[in-house]
Protein backbone atom coordinates (compact mmCIF):
# COMPACT_ATOMS: atom_id res chain seq x y z
CA UNK A 1 0.00 0.00 0.00
CA UNK A 2 1.26 3.14 -0.77
CA UNK A 3 1.03 6.28 1.45
CA UNK A 4 1.91 8.72 -1.66
CA UNK A 5 2.14 8.78 -5.14
CA UNK A 6 3.29 11.41 -6.89
CA UNK A 7 2.60 10.65 -10.55
CA UNK A 8 3.63 12.90 -13.43
CA UNK A 9 3.50 16.37 -11.58
CA UNK A 10 5.04 19.69 -12.38
CA UNK A 11 4.49 22.80 -11.11
CA UNK A 12 5.99 25.81 -12.33
CA UNK A 13 6.00 29.46 -11.35
CA UNK A 14 7.81 30.52 -14.53
CA UNK A 15 8.21 29.26 -18.13
CA UNK A 16 11.62 28.65 -18.15
CA UNK A 17 11.91 26.74 -15.15
CA UNK A 18 10.02 24.07 -13.80
CA UNK A 19 10.20 23.80 -10.13
CA UNK A 20 9.01 20.57 -10.25
CA UNK A 21 9.44 19.05 -13.75
CA UNK A 22 7.27 15.51 -14.43
CA UNK A 23 8.03 13.76 -11.16
CA UNK A 24 6.62 10.44 -10.44
CA UNK A 25 7.54 9.17 -6.97
CA UNK A 26 6.15 6.60 -4.39
CA UNK A 27 5.88 7.01 -0.81
CA UNK A 28 5.39 3.20 0.33
CA UNK A 29 3.20 3.18 3.22
CA UNK A 30 5.54 2.96 6.82
CA UNK A 31 8.44 4.06 4.50
CA UNK A 32 11.22 6.52 5.73
CA UNK A 33 11.74 8.30 2.59
CA UNK A 34 14.33 10.97 2.27
CA UNK A 35 14.08 13.85 -0.78
CA UNK A 36 17.85 14.90 -1.02
CA UNK A 37 18.59 17.80 -3.51
CA UNK A 38 21.24 21.26 -3.41
CA UNK A 39 18.96 24.74 -2.88
CA UNK A 40 16.64 25.30 -5.49
CA UNK A 41 16.98 21.59 -6.26
CA UNK A 42 12.31 21.68 -5.89
CA UNK A 43 12.10 19.58 -2.47
CA UNK A 44 10.46 22.37 -0.81
CA UNK A 45 7.84 22.48 -3.53
CA UNK A 46 7.73 18.89 -3.46
CA UNK A 47 6.59 19.36 -0.08
CA UNK A 48 4.33 22.22 -0.47
CA UNK A 49 2.54 20.06 -3.17
CA UNK A 50 2.07 17.23 -0.97
CA UNK A 51 1.06 19.38 2.06
CA UNK A 52 -1.53 21.30 -0.51
CA UNK A 53 0.00 24.98 -0.04
CA UNK A 54 0.57 24.53 -3.89
CA UNK A 55 -1.14 23.26 -6.56
CA UNK A 56 0.22 20.95 -9.73
CA UNK A 57 0.01 22.21 -13.26
CA UNK A 58 -0.01 18.90 -14.05
CA UNK A 59 -0.21 15.25 -13.15
CA UNK A 60 -1.92 13.76 -10.10
CA UNK A 61 -0.96 13.39 -6.12
CA UNK A 62 -2.64 10.40 -4.03
CA UNK A 63 -2.69 10.04 -0.30
CA UNK A 64 -3.42 6.79 1.16
CA UNK A 65 -5.26 5.65 -2.13
CA UNK A 66 -7.28 9.22 -2.51
CA UNK A 67 -6.69 11.40 -5.08
CA UNK A 68 -5.69 14.81 -3.37
CA UNK A 69 -4.66 17.08 -6.45
CA UNK A 70 -4.97 16.48 -10.07
CA UNK A 71 -7.54 15.74 -12.42
CA UNK A 72 -10.11 19.01 -11.70
CA UNK A 73 -9.63 18.02 -8.34
CA UNK A 74 -8.06 19.61 -5.08
CA UNK A 75 -8.85 18.82 -1.41
CA UNK A 76 -7.11 21.34 0.87
CA UNK A 77 -4.49 20.89 3.31
CA UNK A 78 -6.84 20.42 6.65
CA UNK A 79 -8.25 17.11 4.98
CA UNK A 80 -5.30 16.09 4.11
CA UNK A 81 -4.20 14.30 7.17
CA UNK A 82 -0.85 15.56 7.06
CA UNK A 83 1.20 15.72 9.68
CA UNK A 84 4.69 18.03 9.44
CA UNK A 85 7.70 18.94 10.95
CA UNK A 86 9.41 22.43 10.94
CA UNK A 87 13.26 23.35 11.31
CA UNK A 88 11.81 25.67 14.63
CA UNK A 89 9.47 22.92 15.59
CA UNK A 90 6.99 25.65 16.18
CA UNK A 91 6.06 24.86 19.69
CA UNK A 92 4.38 27.30 21.91
CA UNK A 93 6.63 28.17 24.85
CA UNK A 94 3.16 29.56 27.18
CA UNK A 95 1.82 25.91 26.94
CA UNK A 96 3.41 22.71 28.78
CA UNK A 97 4.58 19.65 26.33
CA UNK A 98 0.90 17.71 26.86
CA UNK A 99 -0.75 20.77 25.54
CA UNK A 100 1.19 21.46 22.91
CA UNK A 101 0.54 17.99 21.67
CA UNK A 102 -2.83 18.32 22.18
CA UNK A 103 -3.36 21.77 20.64
CA UNK A 104 -4.62 20.64 16.70
CA UNK A 105 -7.58 18.49 18.54
CA UNK A 106 -8.45 21.52 20.45
CA UNK A 107 -8.27 23.48 17.18
CA UNK A 108 -11.00 21.14 15.99
CA UNK A 109 -13.30 20.81 18.62
CA UNK A 110 -11.95 17.36 20.58
CA UNK A 111 -12.24 17.63 24.12
CA UNK A 112 -12.95 15.26 27.57
CA UNK A 113 -11.80 12.16 27.15
CA UNK A 114 -11.19 11.45 23.85
CA UNK A 115 -8.51 14.24 24.04
CA UNK A 116 -6.77 12.72 27.45
CA UNK A 117 -6.84 9.31 25.63
CA UNK A 118 -5.24 10.66 22.52
CA UNK A 119 -2.37 13.04 23.73
CA UNK A 120 -1.41 10.38 26.25
CA UNK A 121 -1.05 7.73 23.55
CA UNK A 122 0.80 10.44 21.37
CA UNK A 123 3.26 10.73 24.58
CA UNK A 124 3.97 7.41 25.13
CA UNK A 125 4.45 6.67 21.80
CA UNK A 126 7.42 8.86 21.45
CA UNK A 127 8.39 8.55 25.04
CA UNK A 128 7.50 11.21 27.26
CA UNK A 129 4.59 10.25 29.64
CA UNK A 130 6.83 11.50 32.41
CA UNK A 131 7.14 15.18 30.53
CA UNK A 132 3.51 16.25 30.04
CA UNK A 133 3.94 19.11 32.41
CA UNK A 134 6.88 20.30 31.18
CA UNK A 135 7.51 23.65 29.55
CA UNK A 136 9.31 23.15 26.07
CA UNK A 137 12.42 25.44 27.30
CA UNK A 138 13.11 22.90 29.91
CA UNK A 139 13.36 20.11 27.55
CA UNK A 140 16.68 19.00 25.03
CA UNK A 141 16.91 18.77 21.74
CA UNK A 142 15.87 15.78 21.06
CA UNK A 143 12.61 15.77 23.35
CA UNK A 144 11.34 18.89 21.38
CA UNK A 145 11.77 16.89 18.00
CA UNK A 146 9.98 14.08 19.92
CA UNK A 147 6.90 16.51 21.40
CA UNK A 148 6.74 18.01 17.82
CA UNK A 149 6.51 14.53 16.38
CA UNK A 150 3.62 13.77 19.29
CA UNK A 151 1.78 16.59 18.05
CA UNK A 152 1.68 15.21 14.26
CA UNK A 153 0.58 11.77 15.75
CA UNK A 154 -2.17 12.75 17.92
CA UNK A 155 -4.02 13.62 14.53
CA UNK A 156 -3.42 10.42 13.10
CA UNK A 157 -2.16 11.74 10.27
CA UNK A 158 -1.53 9.55 6.65
CA UNK A 159 1.71 10.95 6.44
CA UNK A 160 4.08 13.00 8.37
CA UNK A 161 6.51 15.30 6.38
CA UNK A 162 9.88 16.90 8.47
CA UNK A 163 10.79 19.82 6.41
CA UNK A 164 14.79 19.94 7.09
CA UNK A 165 14.10 19.49 10.86
CA UNK A 166 17.62 19.49 12.01
CA UNK A 167 19.56 22.18 9.90
CA UNK A 168 19.59 25.11 11.96
CA UNK A 169 21.47 22.40 15.04
CA UNK A 170 25.17 22.30 15.39
CA UNK A 171 26.77 18.99 13.77
CA UNK A 172 27.12 16.70 16.97
CA UNK A 173 23.11 17.27 18.07
CA UNK A 174 22.17 16.70 14.43
CA UNK A 175 24.06 13.02 14.81
CA UNK A 176 21.83 12.44 17.80
CA UNK A 177 18.95 13.52 16.56
CA UNK A 178 19.07 11.91 13.39
CA UNK A 179 19.44 8.90 15.71
CA UNK A 180 16.54 9.95 17.59
CA UNK A 181 14.30 10.23 14.34
CA UNK A 182 15.42 6.76 13.25
CA UNK A 183 14.40 5.13 16.60
CA UNK A 184 10.70 7.33 16.46
CA UNK A 185 9.92 5.80 12.83
CA UNK A 186 11.16 1.94 14.00
CA UNK A 187 8.47 2.29 16.89
CA UNK A 188 5.62 4.12 15.44
CA UNK A 189 5.91 3.04 12.04
CA UNK A 190 4.69 6.76 10.34
CA UNK A 191 5.04 6.93 6.92
CA UNK A 192 7.57 10.03 6.93
CA UNK A 193 8.95 12.10 4.00
CA UNK A 194 12.42 13.49 4.78
CA UNK A 195 13.22 16.83 2.88
CA UNK A 196 16.95 17.66 3.25
CA UNK A 197 19.92 19.51 1.44
CA UNK A 198 22.58 16.85 3.65
CA UNK A 199 23.12 13.77 1.95
CA UNK A 200 25.09 11.89 5.13
CA UNK A 201 21.96 12.74 6.74
CA UNK A 202 19.65 11.39 4.10
CA UNK A 203 22.23 8.04 3.89
CA UNK A 204 22.35 7.48 7.40
CA UNK A 205 18.12 7.65 8.27
CA UNK A 206 16.11 7.17 5.27
CA UNK A 207 15.13 3.24 4.00
CA UNK A 208 15.11 4.90 0.74
CA UNK A 209 16.72 8.51 -0.91
CA UNK A 210 14.98 10.23 -3.80
CA UNK A 211 17.74 12.60 -5.29
CA UNK A 212 16.01 16.07 -7.38
CA UNK A 213 17.96 18.47 -9.40
CA UNK A 214 16.35 21.52 -10.84
CA UNK A 215 12.95 19.85 -10.46
CA UNK A 216 13.44 16.78 -11.76
CA UNK A 217 13.92 13.31 -9.94
CA UNK A 218 17.34 11.64 -11.14
CA UNK A 219 17.22 8.21 -9.10
CA UNK A 220 15.12 6.51 -5.96
CA UNK A 221 16.96 3.97 -3.99
CA UNK A 222 18.33 2.32 -0.66
CA UNK A 223 21.02 4.57 0.32
CA UNK A 224 23.58 1.56 -0.04
CA UNK A 225 22.56 1.12 -4.11
CA UNK A 226 22.97 5.18 -4.33
CA UNK A 227 26.30 5.29 -3.04
CA UNK A 228 27.74 2.70 -4.69
CA UNK A 229 25.77 2.41 -8.19
CA UNK A 230 24.70 5.73 -8.89
CA UNK A 231 22.85 5.93 -12.15
CA UNK A 232 24.15 9.10 -13.38
CA UNK A 233 27.14 11.27 -13.58
CA UNK A 234 25.31 13.98 -11.89
CA UNK A 235 23.70 11.33 -8.89
CA UNK A 236 27.40 10.12 -8.40
CA UNK A 237 28.87 13.79 -7.92
CA UNK A 238 26.31 15.24 -5.29
CA UNK A 239 26.45 11.84 -3.57
CA UNK A 240 29.05 10.80 -2.01
CA UNK A 241 31.89 12.64 -2.72
CA UNK A 242 32.50 10.77 -5.81
CA UNK A 243 34.98 11.75 -8.76
CA UNK A 244 33.66 11.10 -12.29
CA UNK A 245 36.16 10.63 -15.05
CA UNK A 246 36.45 9.09 -18.58
CA UNK A 247 36.81 5.33 -19.04
CA UNK A 248 36.72 3.36 -21.89
CA UNK A 249 34.86 -0.39 -21.22
CA UNK A 250 37.43 -3.00 -23.05
CA UNK A 251 34.90 -5.87 -22.61
CA UNK A 252 31.20 -7.12 -21.65
CA UNK A 253 29.88 -7.49 -18.47
CA UNK A 254 30.58 -10.95 -16.82
CA UNK A 255 29.60 -11.61 -13.12
CA UNK A 256 28.80 -7.99 -12.60
CA UNK A 257 32.10 -6.58 -13.62
CA UNK A 258 33.40 -5.41 -16.88
CA UNK A 259 37.03 -4.73 -17.87
CA UNK A 260 37.96 -0.92 -18.02
CA UNK A 261 40.90 1.71 -18.82
CA UNK A 262 40.60 4.48 -16.32
CA UNK A 263 43.48 6.88 -15.54
CA UNK A 264 45.87 5.10 -17.67
CA UNK A 265 45.06 2.07 -15.76
CA UNK A 266 43.40 -1.05 -16.88
CA UNK A 267 41.27 -2.53 -13.92
CA UNK A 268 38.21 -4.77 -13.27
CA UNK A 269 35.25 -2.87 -11.89
CA UNK A 270 31.79 -2.81 -11.15
CA UNK A 271 29.40 -2.57 -13.96
CA UNK A 272 25.18 -2.64 -14.77
CA UNK A 273 24.59 -6.22 -16.59
CA UNK A 274 23.89 -4.12 -20.10
CA UNK A 275 26.92 -2.04 -20.21
CA UNK A 276 28.16 -1.43 -23.81
CA UNK A 277 31.87 -1.05 -24.67
CA UNK A 278 33.40 1.59 -24.95
CA UNK A 279 33.82 4.97 -23.81
CA UNK A 280 32.35 5.52 -20.62
CA UNK A 281 32.53 7.27 -17.14
CA UNK A 282 33.13 5.55 -13.91
CA UNK A 283 32.57 6.98 -10.37
CA UNK A 284 35.62 6.64 -7.86
CA UNK A 285 34.82 7.24 -4.31
CA UNK A 286 37.31 8.10 -2.05
CA UNK A 287 38.10 5.28 -0.19
CA UNK A 288 38.30 3.59 -3.75
CA UNK A 289 41.36 4.98 -4.22
CA UNK A 290 45.17 3.71 -3.08
CA UNK A 291 48.65 4.91 -2.49
CA UNK A 292 50.84 1.55 -4.08
CA UNK A 293 54.14 1.23 -5.00
CA UNK A 294 53.49 1.05 -8.80
CA UNK A 295 50.22 3.09 -10.39
CA UNK A 296 49.13 5.97 -11.84
CA UNK A 297 51.06 8.77 -11.40
CA UNK A 298 49.64 11.67 -9.43
CA UNK A 299 50.25 15.25 -7.52
CA UNK A 300 48.85 15.47 -4.10
CA UNK A 301 47.84 19.79 -4.10
CA UNK A 302 46.14 19.26 -0.39
CA UNK A 303 46.01 17.52 2.68
CA UNK A 304 43.52 17.13 5.54
CA UNK A 305 44.55 14.99 8.31
CA UNK A 306 41.27 13.28 9.93
CA UNK A 307 42.95 10.96 12.73
CA UNK A 308 42.72 7.61 11.39
CA UNK A 309 42.85 8.58 7.86
CA UNK A 310 44.80 11.43 5.84
CA UNK A 311 42.37 12.79 2.78
CA UNK A 312 44.08 13.56 -0.36
CA UNK A 313 43.06 16.33 -3.09
CA UNK A 314 45.14 15.55 -6.00
CA UNK A 315 45.36 15.57 -9.98
CA UNK A 316 45.92 12.34 -12.15
CA UNK A 317 46.08 11.91 -15.71
CA UNK A 318 44.37 15.79 -15.74
CA UNK A 319 42.02 14.55 -13.31
CA UNK A 320 41.01 16.28 -10.11
CA UNK A 321 40.35 13.60 -7.46
CA UNK A 322 39.69 12.92 -3.65
CA UNK A 323 41.32 10.15 -1.51
CA UNK A 324 41.00 8.94 1.95
CA UNK A 325 44.26 6.98 2.83
CA UNK A 326 45.14 5.16 6.56
CA UNK A 327 47.10 7.83 8.22
CA UNK A 328 50.05 5.46 8.74
CA UNK A 329 49.82 4.72 4.85
CA UNK A 330 50.27 8.60 4.04
CA UNK A 331 53.14 10.30 2.89
CA UNK A 332 54.30 13.91 2.38
CA UNK A 333 55.69 12.95 -0.56
CA UNK A 334 54.04 16.07 -3.98
CA UNK A 335 53.63 12.91 -6.49
CA UNK A 336 52.43 9.38 -5.59
CA UNK A 337 51.31 6.51 -6.96
CA UNK A 338 47.96 5.86 -6.92
CA UNK A 339 45.94 2.40 -7.41
CA UNK A 340 42.10 1.84 -8.23
CA UNK A 341 40.65 -0.59 -5.77
CA UNK A 342 36.97 -0.42 -6.81
CA UNK A 343 34.67 1.27 -8.96
CA UNK A 344 31.81 1.92 -10.71
CA UNK A 345 30.88 1.95 -14.63
CA UNK A 346 27.92 4.65 -14.69
CA UNK A 347 25.67 3.15 -17.03
CA UNK A 348 24.79 4.27 -20.77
Amino acid sequence: MAGVILDRVSRRFDADHPALDDVSLELRHGELLAVLGRSGSGKTTLLRLIAGFERPDAGEIRIAGESVAGNGRFVPPERRRIGMVFQSYALWPHMDVRRNIGYPLEARGVKGADYDARVSRALEAVGLSAFGGRRPQALSGGQRQRVALARCLVMDPAVVLLDEPLASLDIHLRASLSQELVSFHASTGATMLYVTHDQAEALAIADRVAVLDHGRLLQVDAPQALYREPASAAVAAFVGGGSVVPAEVLGPPAGGVAPVRVLGLVRTLRAHPGQPTGPAEVCLRPEDLAIAAAGAAGWVTQRAYQGATVALDLTCAGERLRAVVPASAATDETEIRLDIRDGWIIPR
